[in-house]
């Protein structure tokens, strides 16, 4: 390659290490120190590099570091950063957090792009991607893990994300048992809005936190994803609406969930209400997943009947959308169909008896769920139910929209996925649920506005059969008749 400064000198001479060569923690903490004005936001990302194992273990860029100073051994995975006058050691870390950070951009449909480009814009799709990258530990009695994990992550201070209810019915005080340097709690209830992020954000700036412990169901655990973006990169987190837009990965996490319905514990995205918009505000990209999942069914045994039925019919949908969206592959099929035979098999008998190993089967197929829809994204029922101003929970919308979308994407639909829609009836028999919506759950203006919220979204283009504003009415009006 050549020397430019924007190119990566390549060398198949390896010769002798440079005095700030990385190749182990110690090397990497005496390079760091010799920063100057490092901020907050800098331990935390020198943590997340060293996590990951690229101060560790070294690293082999895929692009120019748009530094000349930079040698990059070609038999090694380990790179010589020396700190000049106009290239200092905290220059090249930072240009290592920027490259770590980048991501395939995502399509339409919220998956990861695959394929040729042609001036930066994919022109032919060559394969699917699939990741799971949360580490998930799952079993009964699971959150007695969660102090040795917080002791791996090194934390200065840690913040604390929880739903209010948790905190009440005292699960948050299990869940922290042994854990210590907690630097603040916030307390959260439905569907926060932009401003209790930001919020919360700056509380964990100002106490120098530089971790984050999310505890309750999704609006707490996608709240705590938007903190540990913001601890790391500067600004509202409505600069980071859409996807990918972060320049630096989030602070290190672990999520607690305590219903079995979002699947938010090992999703890259999270979701804020806003009033006055059309839709949710959605902010996404790869990285912004929890590092860690803790799933303990015991959590959920004094979860009331309403949040447990609707939390459930929330993940059912996940699976579902799954098995009728352009996204799909072998490996999220799996997922989907293991995840609804579950909830099928399972929630009936769990809603009645809070037996706890029905509790641990039910999250595990919720997150089984979420990792199949997130790869291979979302469509037609959350496209459908994104409009803030409709006043149903969202879990409630989703199970009344089931049976009517998944029969409208019947003609698309595999027989082995047909036969699960044909399922649906005597599921919601046996969980003594209609299934449907009631007459008075939608006024007319909340039909316009899922129609509106719907159009041009990107989980109705990522459905498999194509819509029109009309067929959006019939599917509510049918929903309305099953």
């Amino acid at each position: 390659m050549g020397g430019g400064p924007c190119d990566v000198q390549v060398s198949g001479d390896i010769g002798e290490p440079h005095p700030s060569f990385i190749q182990h923690q110690d090397d990497a903490q005496r390079v760091v120190d010799r920063c100057d004005g490092v901020g907050r936001w800098w331990v935390a990302t020198r943590r997340r590099l060293m996590q990951r194992g690229v101060l560790a273990h070294g690293f082999r860029p895929i692009r120019s570091l748009g530094c000349p100073a930079v040698t990059w051994p070609r038999q090694t995975r380990v790179g010589r950063l020396c700190p000049t006058a106009s290239c200092s050691a905290r220059q090249n870390l930072e240009r290592l957090a920027v490259i770590l950070s980048r991501r395939q951009p995502y399509d339409a449909g919220g998956r990861q792009s695959r394929g040729k480009t042609v001036a930066g814009k994919q022109t032919e799709p060559f394969g699917f991607g699939f990741a799971a990258p949360t580490s998930v530990i799952s079993g009964l009695g699971a959150v007695a893990n969660i102090p040795a994990l917080v002791e791996s992550l090194s934390p200065t201070r840690i913040a604390v994300v929880a739903d209010r209810g948790v905190a009440e019915a005292g699960l948050l005080d299990r869940a922290l048992d042994g854990v210590g340097s907690i630097g603040t709690v916030e307390l959260v209830g439905v569907n926060p809005d932009v401003a209790s992020c930001d919020l919360a954000a700056e509380s964990a700036l100002e106490a120098g936190c530089d971790a984050v412990i999310a505890v309750g169901g999704g609006s707490a655990l996608g709240l705590a994803k938007g903190v540990a973006l913001r601890l790391t990169n500067p600004g509202s987190i409505l600069d980071y609406e859409g996807v990918g837009k972060a320049a630096l990965a989030p602070a290190p996490s672990i999520a607690v969930p305590t219903t079995a319905g979002s699947g938010s514990e090992v999703s890259n995205a999270l979701v804020l209400h806003e009033k006055g918009r059309p839709r949710e505000v959605i902010v996404r990209g790869a990285g912004y997943a929890p590092d860690y999942a803790i799933l303990d069914g015991q959590l959920l045994v004094g979860l009331p009947h309403a949040p447990m039925l609707y939390a459930a019919l929330d993940a059912l949908s996940h699976a579902f959308e799954a098995m009728w969206v352009k996204g799909r592959s072998l490996f999220t099929d799996a997922l989907a169909e293991k995840a609804a035979l579950t909830i099928f098999d399972v929630l009936p008998a769990a809603l009645s008896s809070r037996e706890e190993g029905l509790l641990q089967a039910l999250l595990e197929a919720s997150t089984a769920a979420n990792l199949a829809c997130g790869n291979s994204g979302l469509g037609l029922i959350h496209a459908m139910t994104c409009a803030p101003s409709v006043p149903l929970a969202h879990g409630y919308q989703n199970g009344a929209l089931l049976k009517s979308v998944g029969d409208f994407n019947r003609p698309v639909m595999s027989p082995t996925h047909a036969a699960l829609v044909d399922r649906l009836p005597q599921f919601f028999a046996d969980i003594d649920w209609k299934g449907r919506f009631e007459e008075s759950d939608l006024a007319g203006s909340d039909v316009d506005a899922i129609v509106v919220a719907s159009t041009q979204h990107p989980f109705r283009n990522n459905n498999l059969r194509a819509t029109c504003d009309d067929d959006i009415r019939a599917i509510v009006a049918a929903a309305h008749a099953n």
